[in-house]
């Protein structure tokens, strides 16, 4: 978020907000499961698969994106996303980093996992 001039905070707090009021109690926003392939005996290997929803209050024109030329650079990188494209990009590496904590809790634990 900060590398491409969202304001972290309006997401963090969209996400804490999110979590709590969608089933009246504050749960987790993420979830994983294994996908067996199917079971139709065509050899696929299981799949880890993993599902993550929350509301990503994003843009890509105005703001202090036009003042700071890393923001335009970055966007650029990305190949100019519009908003929900660019939402969606963020979703997925927020995914991401939900996995490693997962993995890095599961395994050596969190301190060393850093």
């Amino acid at each position: 978020a900060l590398a491409i001039g969202q304001d972290w905070r309006a997401i963090e707090a969209a996400a804490h907000a999110y979590s709590t009021h969608r089933n009246g109690f504050y749960a987790p926003l993420t979830d994983y499961w294994v996908d067996d392939g199917g079971g139709d005996g065509d050899g696929e290997e299981p799949t880890l698969r993993g599902f993550i929803e929350l509301p990503m209050p994003v843009a890509t024109k105005g703001g202090a994106l036009r003042a700071n030329p890393a923001y335009q650079f970055n966007l650029g990188l990305l190949g100019w996303p519009d908003s929900r494209t660019l939402a969606c990009v963020m979703v997925a590496v927020g995914l991401a980093q939900n996995f490693a904590a997962l993995r890095a809790l599961v395994t050596e634990g969190i301190q060393r996992g850093h």
